[in-house]
């Protein structure tokens, strides 16, 4: 069982020369005061502290010292700096990094190294022999009294002289080279860095880039787009992407009828609630349950009793929830007049998202969603004059297009806006149907409202 983590403790630390009374006083400790209010020279606030954990990285000191020394050992030899004068050039680039290294906490130098000049002495007896007899005492002594800051990684290269090759060479990280800039360091560090994650994924399988389709672009030779290459490859390949094609057999029945909260289909008939319908995943979309008694298709390929059909479920509508009859038409007949929603919204005179709504209203309040939407009575009654009229007598939505008022444009950021011109499209007058077969004519079908004032 390993031994309790060591915490800082405060205490008062007394100063002591008897060993047992005597406690470490940590640097910055503040003296107390004794009973009279007076400072105590003995009595400090401090705490004991014993690091739980000491690094075993080497520091940037120790780092630059060990390079400096393989250095001096690639120039000079073991032997050290035998040339006149550059001896107490190392000793000076060195000396702020050779005092700053840490002591040994154990060993019979412990006191030796504990004193600078002790330090620096014995450090250059070994690498810079012939220094020591050119350098007065006095100069050493100042220069372990005050090394001066520590240099960066140019200055400290442009100090030694060291090239790029001995960089290389000696494997030297933390001092630059004269011949060989930091930026151009930095660029070569990420290539290296490039290129070792490009082998290290190489040799877990990965393909790089350059084997890759998007490389080779062989579209481009076949003349096709990028997306139809792709959708070729998939189709020959037996895959594909499309929820439809993916779905099952007994969802892609030819005519889907809505009864209640089920559906089935013709091909392969499928009986299933709603909503396990609509969380399956890759099914095709179902239809909103419909109200009771109203889901019965209406046949529009039959016109005259498709037209007495849709008649007398109109004349049962005058206000409220859109019936699922109506519903049903609405999305007939704008599949075959070739209308968007947008263009039935506005030939009735409300926006699409008010048509989408009031064609779901009773559904939202099934399900308790907000915001559902009634039709008035006199929308109600230009979407029956809609239905009721013939295809012949509705221009198509593109002559709509070229009749459109546009909007000046106004800035976003400060300004006032351009007053307005009016709706962008023109208010639509809509039909007066004649009862009994009577001729419509198609210049009254659709007439600006401009021209109606």
């Amino acid at each position: 069982m390993k031994p309790p983590r060591p915490t800082h403790l405060p205490a008062a630390v007394i100063e002591d020369q008897n060993a047992p009374v005597a406690r470490v006083v940590p640097r910055g400790a503040k003296p107390l005061r004794d009973k009279t209010g007076k400072l105590s020279a003995k009595l400090r606030l401090g705490y004991e502290h014993t690091p739980a954990r000491i690094s075993r990285r080497p520091g940037i000191d120790t780092l630059r010292v060990a390079e400096g020394e393989r250095l001096i050992r690639y120039r000079h030899g073991d032997g050290g700096v035998d040339t006149d004068g550059e001896g107490e050039i190392y000793i000076r680039a060195l000396a702020p990094h050779i005092l700053a290294q840490p002591a040994p906490h154990e060993g019979p130098n412990r006191v030796v190294m504990g004193d600078p000049l002790a330090r620096l002495i014995g450090w250059a007896s070994q690498w810079c022999r012939k220094a020591l007899g050119e350098i007065a005492l006095d100069d050493l002594r100042e220069i372990a009294r005050d090394p001066g800051r520590t240099l960066k990684a140019d200055a400290l290269a442009n100090r030694l002289r060291l090239t790029r090759a001995e960089r290389t060479a000696l494997e030297i990280r933390t001092i630059g080279a004269i011949d060989w800039s930091k930026k151009e360091r930095e660029a070569a560090r990420r290539e290296d860095a490039r290129i070792r994650k490009a082998e290290k994924r190489r040799a877990e399988g990965a393909r790089s880039y350059a084997d890759t389709v998007a490389k080779a672009e062989p579209w481009k030779a076949a003349g096709v787009s990028r997306r139809t290459w792709f959708r070729n490859q998939a189709v020959a390949r037996g895959t594909t992407t499309s929820t439809i094609e993916r779905a099952a057999p007994g969802d892609l029945g030819t005519t889907t009828s809505t009864t209640g909260n089920e559906v089935s289909g013709q091909v392969g008939t499928t009986t299933a609630t709603v909503r396990s319908i609509a969380s399956r995943y890759c099914g095709r979309s179902s239809a909103i349950p419909a109200q009771e008694g109203d889901a019965r298709q209406l046949s529009f390929l039959a016109p005259p009793q498709a037209r007495d059909e849709l008649r007398a479920v109109l004349d049962r509508w005058h206000s409220g929830e859109m019936p699922e009859a109506v519903r049903v038409a609405v999305i007939a007949a704008k599949r075959r007049r070739a209308f968007r929603q947008e263009d039935v919204a506005t030939a009735i005179g409300i926006s699409r998202p008010q048509l989408a709504n009031a064609m779901h209203a009773a559904e939202r309040r099934a399900l308790g969603l907000p915001n559902a939407f009634d039709l008035s009575p006199e929308i109600i009654a230009n979407l029956k004059r809609w239905l009721l009229a013939d295809d012949a007598d509705l221009p198509p939505p593109a002559e709509w297009d070229r009749e459109r008022a546009m909007r000046p444009p106004h800035h976003r950021r400060g300004g006032k806006r351009p007053p307005d011109p009016g709706p962008v499209f023109p208010t639509l007058r809509l039909f007066s149907l004649i009862e009994g077969g009577a001729e419509r004519s198609r210049n009254q079908v659709l007439e600006p409202e401009s021209e109606a004032a």
